[in-house]
């Protein structure tokens, strides 16, 4: 959805592969599902148990992982 792609058609990676695109969109998805301030309090909250936060946010804890090694969190 960030992305046209010729003739405004909507951009669709179907070859699996990373590029720009896909990592914007990965970062605008963390992001919306994810929020920092959000993620920082209930982390600490939660005395740092990412299966807990990952259950409260409702993404896999393979995804909250990635979140919090890109907030400097783990």
């Amino acid at each position: 959805m960030l992305h046209e792609h010729g003739g405004g058609r909507l951009f669709r990676d179907t070859n699996f592969r990373g590029d720009s695109r896909e990592t914007e969109a990965n970062a605008f998805a963390a992001e919306l599902l994810m929020p920092e301030w959000l993620v920082t309090s209930v982390f600490g909250y939660l005395r740092r148990d990412v299966k807990r936060v990952s259950l409260l946010f409702e993404v896999s804890e393979e995804a909250m992982s990635y979140r919090l090694q890109n907030l400097g969190l783990r």
